[in-house]
């Protein structure tokens, strides 16, 4: 890149040229001109005598005739007035020179400063947009995969939803009754889904709430207060304890009446009295109530082997 702070070479060779001219002038008029001038005070010699004809010629001149010493020495005055004025016009130049080129220095430091910045910023854009570009390129890939995958899950939701509502019919009623929302959001057919305007994205939530929900309970024992049938046609409401989602006991307030409950293949639970577990279960039911000590307690367990 060419030097900016590099001076123009103007003003010094203008200077120059004005100096020698004016120095020419002066030799060529001036100088021939005081060498050829004689003194008129000083008489000439006239061996032959004839400086009183000279005289006497001289006297009957002009009197308003100007003498042509005084002429050029009028004229010398004058060319050193001229020198003097182009002189200090040459210095006053001179003088606003060096100060212009002073600011011009300092502003040309201010671009060359501004136009570093300027690149630097070039550089960092060019390695954003590079940063940028391989981002945007990620992305592209991972959309086509989801694109890839949601295909897929369109053509299994309806299934999934399917296999969900047929496995919530074996729930007990409190797990239920805490998945009757979630479940409510599942469409019964692809036609009431399409009614309800249900993506992908709005229909899949509901489905893993319930298998997490689900989960959980299977891998607890939790205290429920539900009514069961317990004798004759006869239902009571009891305690009733599960065991994940495939044993349960219930005891009556009184401890009077007691039973097990297990799912049933079409759905639902089925309950059977057994009145003899009565003590046992009363004595869960303390222990996970904290109203009794935590002691090894037995329960009849019934392992269901079927579909299920």
């Amino acid at each position: 890149m060419k030097d900016l702070h590099q001076p123009s070479s103007s003003g010094p060779t203008r200077t120059q040229l004005l100096f020698a001219m004016t120095l020419f002038v002066f030799a060529a008029t001036v100088l021939p001109a005081a060498l050829s001038m004689q003194d008129p005070q000083k008489p000439t010699q006239d061996p032959q005598g004839r400086g009183q004809a000279a005289t006497t010629a001289a006297t009957d001149q002009d009197p308003a005739a100007e003498n042509p010493v005084a002429a050029r020495l009028r004229g010398l005055n004058e060319l050193v007035e001229q020198f003097a004025r182009i002189n200090e016009t040459l210095a006053n130049e001179s003088r606003d020179w060096r100060r212009g080129e002073e600011i011009y220095s300092d502003q040309i430091t201010l671009i060359e400063a501004e136009i570093a910045d300027l690149e630097e910023g070039t550089e960092d854009a060019r390695k954003n947009l590079a940063e940028t570009e391989e981002d945007f390129a990620r992305l592209t890939d991972e959309k086509a995969e989801l694109v890839t995958a949601t295909q897929g899950l369109e053509e299994i939701i309806g299934e999934l939803e399917a296999q969900v509502r047929e496995l919530t019919d074996g729930f007990p009623e409190p797990l239920k009754a805490r998945l009757e929302r979630s479940l409510a959001l599942i469409p019964e057919s692809e036609e009431q889904a399409k009614e309800r305007k249900l993506d992908i994205a709005r229909r899949f939530p509901p489905i893993l709430a319930i298998l997490a929900q689900a989960e959980k309970f299977q891998n607890g024992v939790h205290l429920e207060v539900q009514t069961v049938p317990v004798s004759n046609g006869e239902r009571a409401e009891c305690s009733v304890i599960y065991f994940g989602l495939g044993q349960a006991f219930y005891v009556s307030r009184d401890r009077t009446f007691a039973g097990t409950g297990h799912p049933t293949a079409e759905g639902g639970w089925t309950w059977l009295a057994q009145n003899t577990v009565a003590q046992q279960v009363g004595q869960v039911v303390d222990i996970l109530n904290a109203e009794g000590p935590a002691v090894y307690v037995e329960l009849p367990v019934q392992l269901q082997v079927g579909e299920r």
